[in-house]
């Protein structure tokens, strides 16, 4: 599936629930992999610091961009 461009706007063959939900799971399976615990259960600063990885695209999921 193509991005679209700034003119098409958002553009995906998933729902935003759809990537709402995967991206959660899978932010979780990197929490649990990196820190043993889901993100809900990090820190606060563990959760920031997974937040600023997440906004800057530096987190690999398979589904979804993590900037999504």
């Amino acid at each position: 599936w193509r991005e679209g461009t700034p003119e098409q706007g958002f553009q995906s063959r998933l729902t935003p629930q759809e990537i709402y939900r995967i991206g959660i799971q899978e932010i979780n399976a990197v929490c649990r992999a990196k820190y043993e615990r889901p993100f809900d259960q990090l820190q606060v600063e563990k959760q920031d610091e997974m937040l600023k990885a997440l906004e800057k695209g530096e987190v690999d999921l398979p589904s979804v961009a993590s900037k999504r």
